[in-house]
């Protein structure tokens, strides 16, 4: 079982395309849209499809960096499939893009490691996220892996790429 609980430390930027590192990884499709609110990007909507035989699911969520006084005010939560599709359809903010991306989640010496490999207009766009307490040793990593560490991970939220035309 990979534990997806720990604190994210660093993002990083592949370099490469990461087959040869995510044959073995669990992987999980998701399609994100935004919600017209009060703020921009306030909800968002997922769709999220595992790809190993677990159960697709639909949610709604605030978006992370909203105060959590508000969150009483927001809905959350595992939604039905049908209040998907009518939030989709009724109160989708069509001024952000969907972000569909693949995420995988594995383990590698000891630290957990997920990729989100985003598709559609950011197809390209490669984000590795180190998953563990303590700081990341680049001797670490496979000799091969090629990544451009993130100074400003805000350019690369999924709010910040649902307003990008292309990557």
């Amino acid at each position: 079982m990979i534990d997806t609980t720990l604190r994210v430390r660093k993002y990083l930027i592949l370099d490469f395309a990461p087959a040869q590192i995510l044959e073995n990884a669990r992987s999980t499709a998701i399609i994100q849209n935004y919600l017209m609110s009060r703020e921009p990007g306030e909800l968002f909507l997922r769709w999220t499809i595992p790809l190993e035989g677990e159960d697709t699911f639909y949610s709604i969520s605030p978006y992370r960096t909203q105060p959590s006084r508000r969150r009483g005010d927001v809905p959350h939560g595992v939604i039905t499939r049908e209040q998907y599709v009518e939030l989709l359809a009724t109160r989708r903010d069509r001024r952000l893009k969907p972000i569909e991306r693949t995420r995988y989640d594995f383990d590698y010496r000891g630290k957990h490691y997920r990729v989100h490999s985003y598709h559609e207009h950011l197809k390209g766009l490669d984000i590795l996220e180190l998953k563990h307490e303590g700081e990341l040793n680049e001797k670490e990593l496979p000799a091969d892996w090629q990544v451009i560490e993130l100074g400003d991970y805000s350019q690369y939220t999924s709010l910040a790429l649902a307003s990008r035309t292309h990557w």
